[in-house]
């Protein structure tokens, strides 16, 4: 998979694809020290992942993922990113980041906002189903 696909899905409503890979014992991470975002206390942790290297800020107070710092390509060479999480909302007993922002070198790139999370919703089987042959000619 491309690396900005994998660090995507792992960073994903606040890291839920990364907690899972800590768990598994497949990614490992050092406490690098204290930042602030938006005037509030974070603690940060360097982690090497299979996407590469990146820095995770957590709240000191609700110990939820508040931002991270990453490199990635860019058309002139290595481009620096900060991806922010806020509006954290209980779902299904889990904290989920409605809102996601991301700037490179300084200046905003992408901001989204998630309206609705349903975990594991029931698909319908016909979704799934092999299509009929062509009729013949």
């Amino acid at each position: 998979l491309d690396q900005r696909f994998e660090r995507g899905i792992s960073l994903f409503g606040g890291g839920w694809g990364l907690y899972r890979e800590v768990l598994a014992g497949k990614v490992e991470g050092q406490f690098i020290g204290d930042e602030t975002f938006e005037g509030k206390k974070a603690f940060g942790v360097a982690v090497k992942a299979q996407f590469g290297a990146i820095k995770l800020y957590f709240d000191s107070e609700t110990h939820l993922l508040t931002a991270a710092r990453y490199q990635s390509a860019g058309q002139q060479g290595p481009v620096e990113n900060e991806q922010r999480w806020t509006d954290y909302r209980a779902v299904e007993g889990r904290q989920f980041a409605f809102t996601n922002s991301t700037t490179r070198d300084g200046a905003k790139f992408s901001e989204s906002t998630v309206q609705d999370v349903v975990i594991n919703p029931k698909l319908d089987d016909a979704l799934f189903a092999k299509p009929a042959p062509p009729a013949p000619k």
